[in-house]
């Protein structure tokens, strides 16, 4: 009988502790989408139009997938994002970071 009052707590920050890191990557993701949309739009905002729109498009539905906790889907869309627009998403940050030659 005396484990039962020393079980219970330690249980519950157990618990804790896994809610915790079940929902710091969730965290993690919603940033690395927003950051992806941006460099995606910033890159889309120099390409041709056609190129641009498809791009936007997906862009737009990969921020939808974003926000219902859909990471992996929207990935899915930003590499197709940067495909339209000519670039390679893992170079991506490089590309939209560059400044031009003088």
């Amino acid at each position: 009988m005396l484990t039962r009052p020393i079980a219970a707590p330690i249980a519950f920050a157990v618990s804790l502790a896994f809610l915790g890191t079940a929902t710091s990557p969730a965290v993690a993701s919603t940033a690395e989408c927003a950051a992806t949309a941006a460099q995606l739009r910033s890159a889309a905002a120099t390409a041709e139009p056609a190129k641009a729109r498809k791009a936007i498009a997906n862009i737009r539905t990969g921020e939808a997938l974003c926000a219902a906790d859909n990471a992996f889907e929207a990935g899915r869309k930003f590499r197709v994002a940067a495909t339209a627009l000519g670039i390679d998403k893992d170079q991506l940050a490089a590309a939209t970071s560059a400044t031009p030659a003088n």
